[in-house]
């Protein structure tokens, strides 16, 4: 029975060796944004399947240290700026009026990143002292973090206290305000 049991471990041992080919596979594991060029985890930004250098990288991205990182949205006279959300694609303010009389948007203009956005500015599209109102606007942004001034217009309806027919219900103005909004892009 022991001849049996050996002669059987014997033909398994030759068999699992007759399967071993010499070659051993590994399999390389890289964490986003690493990737696997020539079985080595490295950057590609660009996603051009070659490792970026250091120059490539800083050529390419606007580097933002901690300490230099302002999260700020503030706007001058009528506006307040309650919230911001960023990202590659739009921005979202979301406004206060902090005065008398409807406000209705007709223009907000980042500057510094050639974004614009129009609005018709007519009263039914206004909002009242102390409500809120969001606007998006387009806007394509490439860098991880922003800074720019923010340009607003718009019209300001205030109702008359002419007596008699109501053709003009409102008396209206126009405004300018200028405010500056940075922080991180999401």
């Amino acid at each position: 029975m022991k001849k049996i049991i050996i002669s059987i471990l014997i033909l398994v041992t030759i068999f699992l060796s007759g399967c071993y080919t010499g070659k051993v596979t590994i399999n390389y594991a890289c964490k986003e944004p690493y990737t696997i060029i020539n079985n080595t985890c490295c950057l590609d930004l660009n996603k051009d399947q070659k490792c970026d250098s250091v120059n490539e990288i800083l050529n390419s991205t606007k580097v933002v240290y901690h300490k230099d990182i302002k999260e700020l949205c503030e706007i001058s006279q009528r506006f307040e700026c309650l919230r911001k959300e960023i990202n590659s694609t739009s921005i979202k303010l979301v406004l206060r009026n902090k005065k008398a009389g409807i406000a209705s948007i007709t223009k907000i203009e980042f500057p510094a990143l050639g974004c614009v956005a129009y609005y018709n500015g007519t009263v039914e599209e206004g909002f009242d002292y102390q409500e809120d109102k969001a606007f998006i606007i387009n806007c394509k942004i490439k860098d991880n973090y922003i800074e720019t001034p923010i340009n607003i217009e718009a019209n300001v309806y205030k109702p008359t206290n002419i007596r008699g027919l109501k053709l003009m219900p409102y008396t209206k103005f126009t405004i300018s305000a200028t405010g500056n909004l940075s922080g991180m892009v999401s």
